[in-house]
Formats: C-alpha cells, sequence, structure tokens
C-alpha cells in the first residue's frame, strides 16, 4: 500500500509540477508576445509620423508653386502686393 501512495503521490506531484511549467510558460510567452505588439505599435507609429511628415512637406511645396505662380501672374499683370483682387 505504501509503494502504491508513492507512486501516486508521485504521479499527482509531476502532473502539478507539469501544470505548474506549463503555466510559467504561458505566461513567459504571453508577456513576449505583448512586448512584440508593442514594438509593432511604436513602428506602426514612426512610419506614420514620417508618411505624415513626407505628405505635408508634399502639400507646401505644392502651396508654394501655387503661390509662386500667383505672384508670378500678379506682376505680369501689373498687380502691386497688398491690392484687392
Amino acid at each position: 500500500m505504501a509503494i502504491l501512495r508513492r507512486v501516486t503521490e508521485s504521479k499527482r506531484s509531476g502532473e502539478e509540477m507539469w501544470a505548474e511549467s506549463e503555466r510559467l510558460y504561458f505566461e513567459r510567452e504571453s508577456r513576449r508576445l505583448r512586448w512584440a505588439w508593442v514594438r509593432f505599435y511604436e513602428d506602426q507609429a514612426e512610419r506614420a509620423e514620417r508618411t505624415g511628415a513626407l505628405l505635408a512637406a508634399r502639400d507646401r511645396a505644392k502651396a508654394q508653386k501655387l503661390i509662386d505662380e500667383l505672384v508670378e501672374e500678379e506682376r505680369e499683370n501689373g498687380h502691386r502686393k497688398g491690392d484687392a483682387a
């Protein structure tokens, strides 16, 4: 009977150890995956900022080109700065 009890306790102890090991593994894996998501969102934010800066620069350049064209047209038509359009 003592041998059977030891085998049963050993089996239960092994199962408990396995369950604890599995729980710890999933906790570590969950933490690793959450850090991976942090990196992903930080990278996404950086890409969005770069893209936004490029779009803003492009639009400013287009606006400046239009300003330059309008100023040149006004010069050609004899308008002075400050005259009503």
